[in-house]
């Protein structure tokens, strides 16, 4: 029964959030959100940087964030909004583009014009997601994913077996999954061999010999998200 409330309640919100549709698109907004507005981080955060070096103000970026006063250091032409509030939703449905890191449903339908963009947040294929969980929420969860896979314009794929997980857990068509690694990965691919000789020095660790970290998620403290 309760399952079936939250259903209800998906359907009616973004039933009732339709009116928002009487405002126009600004082709000139990007509205950005972050594991449910809990930080500014991961791969959004590192297209919004890419986007303001290449565009600068020409376009209007609108962070949605639990906590408005972050330490984040953003640049002009930006604003910080309260996630999950009416002037969000005002936000989410008259921008021309949306870029996130999860699934939000909870929100305006994505119009005919605009751009859904689903950064993602984990690379590889290391767990079950979305259609291919197994839990009491999967009727709810069928619900989602199948709203996700018609309103998402492109989802962002680290590797190729992302890939093919996605196109089952999340039902999108090829065309629809871009092959393009994560943001916030590129980094890893400038030459730092001038600071791994420093590391390896110090650590007397041999020049020719590799370093693995592992870094592994810890659930208990989940809310105290990195700014990287």
């Amino acid at each position: 029964m309760k399952e079936k409330i939250k259903i209800i309640i998906i359907y009616l919100t973004r039933l009732l959030l339709r009116l928002l549709f009487i405002f126009p698109l600004n082709n000139n907004k990007i509205t950005f959100i972050s594991f449910g507005g809990r930080a500014i981080t991961c791969n959004p955060k590192y297209l919004y940087n890419s986007i303001y070096k290449e565009y600068g103000n020409k376009f209007k970026y609108i962070w949605l964030v639990n906590n408005k006063n972050n330490n984040n250091v953003l640049y002009q032409n930006t604003k910080t909004i309260k996630y999950i509030s009416l002037y969000s939703f005002f936000h989410l449905a008259t921008s021309k583009y949306i870029i996130t890191n999860y699934s939000m449903i909870i929100r305006p339908p994505i119009r005919k014009k605009q751009i859904y963009v689903n950064t993602w947040h984990g690379g590889g294929a290391y767990k079950k997601v979305g259609l291919v969980k197994n839990t009491i929420e999967q009727k709810r969860t069928d619900i989602t994913f199948n709203l996700l896979a018609k309103e998402t314009t492109y989802l962002i794929s680290s590797c190729l077996i992302q890939t093919e997980v996605h196109k089952k857990t999340m039902r999108l068509e090829n065309q629809k999954i871009l092959n393009i690694g994560f943001p916030r990965n590129d980094l890893f691919f400038r030459d730092y061999s001038k600071y791994s000789k420093i590391i390896k020095d110090y650590y007397n660790i041999p020049i020719e010999k590799k370093i693995i970290l592992y870094a592994p998620t810890y659930r208990g403290v989940a809310g105290n998200f990195s700014e990287n």
